[in-house]
């Protein structure tokens, strides 16, 4: 039986299990073997027990170690959504390449239900080994996976070694915890039914207040508002430093003015953002939104007034104080 020139393992690591985790030692299974009516040592899937492999790397990168899907509710109680999504932390996933020089490696025995799903269906074959010394391998990605509030990162391996690189990830785990858990203490502010409200576009809105540039951890006045980006957020920041809850009409308004604003004639123009504030209060100003109640553009029509006189106290890089506007 010819060997592979290489081999692919990967895995994922839960938030709670990741402290502990060995980044250092041989690649073993972590629990003792399951013996199955025929007396044959057999992993909890029902194959043969072993340390699984593959030698079809985009399988291993694409599935195992994806850290795409999945991760751990850190409330169960809090759901958002018309598909009641939890919030959770997400899992990290480790890919390691490996030389079968020297190992014991076979085929495995494959249980009759799971055959169908060989590779996970792709072209190649699943390998197994007792176990894999650290000399045989080497760890090639580390992925932490999406969340509510961030995206995918890989982690490049520091010049120092895993050591390091174990601690950057913790680091990095555990500011997001810290993100997620200030996102959850706001939603518990929200009845069930607002929570159930929250869209696609609302959860853009909570990732400029919650994630990692969120305005939450920005007070206002820091803001570098020389850019229309920086206009925006600052205003995002004001709204929400002076509200005592999520207001998610206004934070959403001023998260879909980024997107008009990069499409505008002239997205670079700080005169851009008034003039389209200014065109949608014209607008709602002579009744020109359909079927809307009056108390409905009334509310509008507050908003974007406080909106519009909010930004025409911003000149560059200098920024009004927090007080000077506020919806009643």
């Amino acid at each position: 039986m010819d060997k592979p020139e290489n081999l692919y393992r990967g895995i994922t690591l839960s938030y709670d299990k990741l402290k502990d985790f060995d980044f250092f030692g041989d690649l073993v299974v972590p629990y003792e073997p399951i013996f199955n009516e025929a007396e044959e040592a057999v992993v909890r899937d029902g194959n043969e027990y072993g340390v699984y492999m593959s030698d079809n790397e985009q399988m291993v990168m694409g599935i195992y170690g994806n850290a795409r899907l999945g991760g751990t509710a850190i409330n169960k109680d809090i759901m958002i959504g018309v598909d009641r999504r939890l919030v959770d932390i997400a899992k990290v996933a480790v890919v390691y390449t490996i030389n079968p020089n020297g190992l014991d490696i076979r085929k495995p025995r494959i249980t009759s239900y799971l055959e169908g799903v060989y590779n996970n269906g792709y072209g190649g074959d699943e390998w197994i080994a007792n176990s894999v010394p650290v000399s045989n391998y080497e760890i090639t990605r580390i992925r932490i996976g999406n969340d509510l509030l961030h995206d995918i990162e890989d982690i490049l391996l520091l010049d120092g070694g895993l050591e390091p690189t174990k601690e950057l990830i913790l680091n990095k785990m555990q500011m997001r915890k810290y993100r997620l858990d200030a996102l959850l203490n706001e939603l518990a502010k929200l009845t069930p039914q607002e929570r159930y409200r929250i869209d696609s576009e609302r959860i853009e809105v909570l990732r400029s207040v919650f994630g990692a540039d969120g305005v939450r951890y920005t007070l206002p006045e820091a803001i570098d508002t020389s850019d229309n980006l920086g206009v925006i957020k600052f205003l995002q920041a004001n709204f929400y430093h002076k509200s005592t809850s999520l207001d998610f009409k206004t934070l959403l308004y001023l998260e879909k003015l980024k997107d008009r604003v990069a499409k505008s004639e002239a997205p670079e123009s700080f005169e851009t953002i008034k003039h389209i504030i200014g065109t949608d209060l014209e607008a709602v100003s002579s009744r020109m939104v359909p079927e809307e109640s009056n108390l409905v553009l009334n509310q509008k029509k507050d908003m974007l007034s406080v909106i519009l006189n909010a930004t025409n106290g911003i000149k560059g890089k200098q920024v009004i104080k927090p007080d000077e506007f506020r919806i009643k």
